[in-house]
């Protein structure tokens, strides 16, 4: 189960099911489906990437150990992280 929201409502949520369900709290999601979840934390912006899906073609192809080529990552990108990295 995917919960978003504030995160004070978030955690009574999570009280009250695990009083009536057997759960567990994997904390903040990273992954979805091979889709690479990016939070920022101060903008409270959520992004995905698709590296694991692109991840899995070089590995299919024979070319996950190519030389990469640096991008300009875009301003709205800036404060990024991977949703289970800390800052």
């Amino acid at each position: 189960m995917i919960i978003v929201g504030v995160l004070r409502e978030v955690k009574l949520l999570c009280d009250v099911l695990k009083s009536k369900f057997e759960m567990i709290d994997l904390g903040t999601m990273s992954y979805l489906l091979d889709i690479v979840v990016l939070i920022n934390m101060s903008g409270q912006k959520t992004f995905l990437t698709q590296e694991g899906y692109i991840d899995h073609v070089l590995g299919r192809f024979g070319k996950v150990s190519c030389k990469p080529v640096g991008t300009q990552k875009g301003k709205h990108m800036s404060g990024m992280q991977r949703g289970g990295d800390k800052q």
